[in-house]
């Protein structure tokens, strides 16, 4: 019997041991659970503190331009995150309350800087956001501009292939027919009095002359259709307080890559440079007006402040005329090479100023011809009218006395718009420029809205915080803790 409760004494003793080492375990295994549960509940209540805080924005700029900002206020921005972090866990208890998770909050620091509205990167995210998920989605569904682009690309490096390969028949019999009008001079010259005899070198002045005088006359025939279009009202900008404040006047505009370093690109490149900006172009083209689409806003013309950057409506719509000018210059030009009527009838007429080379001749009129037409479709595009980027047989309107193309055909590039060819030459432009322009057309136009002193120097996109919170560990011990995070719009 005694044997009996010893040995039971001895495995109560045993128990007692292992069961005293296993308490010890027990709390310090319960403290860092503790302590670690408390460490993520204080990183959650950060996150969604942050979150609640963006719920702020402003609306006025949700409202027309689908961005969101916040006023960039450092102490609101911290006196809302205390709030709701102190009003949204049952963790964050008062010095006389108790329970088995306890933390006290020591601070809160924000830093809205990184995510300023006054910085572009901030802008070309969120746009990316309203492009992808916003109203502005289908547009990319239904463009036809990167399509129409890629083909008038292709049109005209064929075309200017074609042009190369039939150039030596054409100077061939150009030069027969040169030949030919200079041997019948000869023989005229011959035959008739000396004082009416001329040299070749001044009949090469003569026709030089000439084809001096007809280009002239053409471009400015072209430039006075085009100037026949002006602008009706427009605003000026002049208050050197408000121009000193907008973000083209605070921000550095130069690109890394500029519109002639852009044009040296290989081709295959071209596709990434039209994927980088689209997303940009677009959303200039939906959210802003032109002298087509006005909207209400500081000035009349948004797209050509874009493309401009004067703080006039009438320089900007002026200056955009003459780079649209020049783009339909180009693709006439181009468009010649594609038109065996348009070049038989400018290889006539360059075989005419023989003496002048036939070569020399040719390019000249084909420019003044393409540049005429230019004015013509300047002006039919500012009345509203969509013509094809390049022209097909019976599209030219200027070219009276052409050879008879017959029935005016159908362009196998489709039609482009004023905004269309607004969109090709926001393309070449950098767009850094374009974003930092954009910001200047929102500040003006909140500035009527919100505040006339309204800046978006004030506004933020997010923000950095940091968190400090004092904890208690199972023996009663309190010890500082600090996380961080970032809140912002994606």
């Amino acid at each position: 019997m005694r044997e009996r409760n010893g040995r039971e004494g001895s495995a109560s003793v045993l128990l007692t041991c292992l069961l005293a080492g296993l308490i010890p375990v027990f709390f310090i295994l319960y403290g860092n659970a503790r302590c670690e549960t408390l460490k993520n509940a204080v990183e959650w209540n950060g996150q969604n503190a942050g979150k609640a805080v963006l719920s702020y924005y402003l609306p006025q700029l949700s409202k027309q331009y689908d961005i969101y900002g916040i006023w960039k206020e450092e102490s609101l921005l911290e006196w809302r995150m205390k709030q709701y972090i102190q009003a949204s866990s049952p963790f964050w208890n008062g010095e006389e309350n108790s329970g088995l998770l306890k933390a006290r909050l020591e601070n809160v620091k924000v830093n809205p800087e990184p995510y300023s509205l006054m910085d572009p990167e901030q802008w070309k995210k969120q746009l990316r956001t309203v492009m992808e998920l916003g109203t502005v989605a289908d547009l990319l569904e239904n463009t036809r501009l990167v399509d129409s682009l890629k083909e008038v690309i292709a049109l005209a490096g064929e075309g200017m292939t074609k042009g190369e390969s039939a150039g030596e028949i054409k100077v061939q019999r150009s030069l027969k027919v040169v030949q030919a009008a200079a041997n019948a001079s000869a023989a005229s010259a011959a035959g008739a009095a000396g004082e009416h005899g001329q040299s070749e070198e001044s009949e090469l002045q003569r026709k030089s002359e000439q084809l001096e005088k007809d280009r002239k006359k053409r471009e400015a025939e072209g430039q006075k259709l085009m100037d026949s279009v002006k602008l009706r009202g427009g605003n000026i900008l002049d208050d050197k307080e408000i121009i000193e404040k907008l973000p083209s006047r605070q921000l550095d505009l130069s690109s890394s890559e500029g519109v002639w370093d852009v044009l040296r690109w290989d081709f295959g490149q071209w596709g990434e440079f039209i994927q980088s900006s689209l997303y940009t172009d677009l959303y200039a083209l939906h959210y802003f007006g032109s002298y087509k689409d006005e909207r209400e806003g500081w000035f009349l013309c948004e797209l050509e402040y874009l493309l401009q950057g004067q703080l006039s409506d009438e320089k900007n719509f002026e200056k955009t005329k003459r780079d649209l000018f020049f783009l339909r210059t180009a693709l006439n030009l181009a468009a010649i090479y594609r038109d065996e009527a348009m070049q038989q009838w400018i290889g006539a007429m360059a075989a005419a100023m023989a003496p002048v080379p036939y070569p020399v001749a040719f390019g000249v009129i084909a420019a003044s011809v393409s540049a005429l037409e230019a004015g013509s479709d300047v002006k039919r595009l500012l009345q509203g009218e969509s013509i094809p980027p390049l022209k097909s047989p019976g599209q030219w309107k200027t070219a009276e006395n052409m050879t008879d193309h017959g029935e005016e055909s159908v362009s196998d590039t489709g039609e482009m718009s004023y905004k269309d060819h607004l969109h090709v030459l926001l393309l070449l432009r950098p767009q850094r420029t374009k974003l930092i322009r954009m910001m200047d057309l929102v500040q003006l136009n909140l500035s009527r809205s919100i505040d006339p002193e309204f800046s978006l120097e004030e506004c933020c996109a997010g923000f950095q915080w940091n968190i400090s919170a004092r904890m208690k560990d199972v023996a009663g011990r309190e010890g500082i803790w600090e996380c961080e995070g970032e809140s912002c719009y994606e």
